[in-house]
């Protein structure tokens, strides 16, 4: 468990930075936009990888008894992650729609975790994820961040919704290898 907490303050402390302007701009006029830039990459990277270890090894502790009558739910919110996701990527109107898919994205990734599992672990790491997307999301629309991408051709909505599709049936699939827990 002290991975998994390590790992959360390390990601989460280096994902607020953003958000402040005046610290962001002393660390970019400190190590230069591409210091700033890979030094972020480099400790985001670090606190993800003790976030991932951390869930996979921590000893069970029961909260709750996730509610699997959802399941159904939970396949449709992973779903939607991966189309949002596909959105970050591939220029579409769903980014023109949504403004900022990827932050949604882990929103409803992490939603859909939470209503399946109950244990501490996932409920830190799961959990965590859908705090900062939540108040991430709030900050970028206070501060006026909004998609400016002109209008797309509807082939490409096709595009991310089948791309997110593809990779969704995928991962399903491969669930059980990639994270020690079949989903079919």
């Amino acid at each position: 468990m002290t991975a998994l907490i390590t790992g959360i303050i390390i990601f989460y402390s280096i994902h607020a930075i953003p958000h402040f302007a005046p610290i962001k701009g002393r660390l970019q006029s400190s190590f230069g936009e591409k210091g700033y830039l890979a030094a972020f990459a480099l400790i985001s990277a670090i606190g993800l990888g003790l976030m991932i270890y951390g869930k996979t090894t921590a000893d069970y502790v029961h909260v709750w008894i996730g509610l699997m009558q959802l399941r159904h739910l939970t396949f449709l919110l992973v779903l939607v992650f991966f189309i949002l996701l596909m959105a970050m990527i591939i220029p579409s109107n769903i980014r023109r729609w949504v403004h900022h898919p990827m932050l949604f994205a882990f929103l409803s990734w992490s939603v859909g975790h939470l209503l399946v599992n109950g244990d501490l672990a996932s409920i830190l790491f799961f959990g965590g994820f859908a705090v900062y997307s939540t108040f991430a999301i709030i900050s970028a629309f206070n501060r006026g961040k909004r998609c400016a991408l002109e209008k797309q051709p509807v082939w490409k909505d096709g595009l991310v919704i089948a791309v997110g599709a593809v990779l969704y049936v995928g991962v399903a699939k491969m669930h059980g290898v990639l994270f020690g827990v079949p989903l079919m």
